[in-house]
């Protein structure tokens, strides 16, 4: 498979994970912020999982979740 497939795969399922939590209710934006510091400080050579871009990741998520 490729990088960029895997990639893609990794960011739907960050945002299928945050989207879930996010809509059970138990989950608010700090807890977001916290998530996006548990990431990289599981590997600081770990990219694109700050706040914002996991924000995008839901986004994705909700925008291509029902595409056959």
């Amino acid at each position: 498979m490729s990088v960029n497939y895997e990639q893609l795969h990794l960011f739907w399922q960050v945002g299928a994970y945050i989207d879930q939590k996010l809509v059970e209710g138990g989950w608010g934006e700090k807890v977001v912020d916290q998530f996006s510091e548990w990431l990289k400080g599981k590997d600081p050579l770990v990219k694109n999982f700050d706040r914002r871009n996991i924000y995008r990741m839901r986004e994705f998520f909700l925008a291509y979740n029902n595409v056959n």
